[in-house]
């Protein structure tokens, strides 16, 4: 898609074809790495930028440590076959990213970003503890694949509410390098997600090692009622402020 595709109008579509940089793209282009990483650093150490990239580590951390955990408690615990699972997350995946896709996104434009990511987190706490404490529910096939399409539902859900308040805190000017930074560290969480399943299920039962899920929703529950996003935004406008006024002192200097 992107081969056909323009970012601002009069920008070449391909090299070798017609079209020049626009002059938006020309004053936000850095050509000095060390620009580059005072910029990113002066808008990544701001507190709810900060906050940001640990609510990103939480939310892939914990999603992916249920995700690597749901196929071993399924087989082992219940004495599903691989095959039944794998048809089961299937569905699940499916339902759940395509009501992500029509659903997902409208949410977090008429309701706010931090208000329908609490309403996940409360939700997917609820439903883990229902998951628990309702252990005699396990023999019935629709009460554990109910969980999982709701569950993958509400990742879908809540990933894109990381995504978006990623993007908005982005300062345009090192957008790229800041983004990219959110998401390796949030996929840092992933690996320390799934890794923590070995050492949880040596120590507690079925039943405490899936609540630990409810734990880690409460944990970014925690963080991202901390996020001031407005509040972000507007540093981010001093710190263009003080980088315009820092460009225009060396052009008249």
């Amino acid at each position: 898609m992107p081969l056909f595709l323009r970012e601002r109008p009069g920008e070449k579509l391909l090299p070798w074809t017609k079209g020049a940089a626009s002059e938006e793209a020309q004053q936000m282009q850095l050509g000095s790495w060390s620009i580059i990483l005072k910029s990113l650093y002066s808008v990544f150490h701001l507190r709810n930028s900060l906050l940001l990239a640990l609510l990103g580590f939480i939310i892939l951390g914990s999603f992916n440590y249920l995700a690597t955990l749901l196929p071993i408690f399924t087989v082992k615990a219940l004495g599903w076959t691989d095959l039944a699972y794998s048809q089961f997350f299937a569905t699940a995946t499916l339902i759940g990213g395509l009501a992500g896709m029509f659903i997902g996104g409208i949410l977090i434009d008429r309701f706010g970003k931090v208000r329908m990511m609490t309403a996940y987190f409360i939700v997917l706490i609820i439903l883990t503890s229902a998951l628990v404490f309702f252990k005699s529910y396990w023999v019935n096939n629709w009460f554990i694949s109910g969980f999982m399409i709701i569950e993958q539902a509400l990742y879908v859900f809540a990933s894109i509410g990381m995504f978006a308040m990623a993007m908005q805190c982005c300062w345009k000017k090192v957008s790229a390098s800041q983004f990219t930074l959110y998401m390796t560290i949030a996929n840092l969480g992933r690996i320390v997600g799934a890794y923590l399943i070995g050492p949880f299920k040596n120590m507690f039962s079925w039943e405490y090692t899936l609540f630990a899920f409810a734990i880690m929703m409460l944990c970014a529950l925690l963080v991202v009622r901390s996020i001031r996003i407005d509040s972000h935004v507007e540093r981010v406008k001093d710190l263009e402020k003080k980088d315009l006024e820092s460009q225009l002192a060396v052009v008249v200097g």
